[in-house]
């Protein structure tokens, strides 16, 4: 029998919301050498410590649905105060600065 080739957080919200999250993916790398993938909308990647949790994935997917304020309202349905600019430069910082630090990102196969 083959094995998985992601163990991937979905489903029918954002994975993100859930506040232990990062745990969920310390949980699968513990007892499995599956890497993990987390399918985001991104609205709350401009949380510092959302972005932490996100950094320890195998695999991060953003999908980037809007293009302004109205479109992000009308497809994400976002908390009130979430704006397309803290959305972007949410995505932008979880881009540069822990992507480039998550040591799962300096190797083809990931951290294990």
């Amino acid at each position: 029998m083959g094995q998985a080739d992601f163990v991937t957080s979905a489903g029918s919200g954002e994975p993100t919301l859930h506040t232990r999250f990062g745990d969920v993916i310390d949980c699968v790398h513990a007892s499995s050498r599956i890497p993990v993938a987390v399918l985001t909308n991104g609205t709350l990647l401009s949380d510092p410590d959302v972005r932490a949790q996100a950094a320890k994935a195998d695999r991060v997917k953003v999908s980037l649905s809007a293009w302004s304020q109205a479109s992000l309202e009308r497809v994400n349905r976002p908390c009130a105060g979430v704006t397309i600019k803290e959305l972007v430069n949410g995505i932008w910082q979880f881009r540069t600065t822990d992507v480039a630090t998550c040591p799962a990102r300096q190797s083809a196969t990931g951290c294990r």
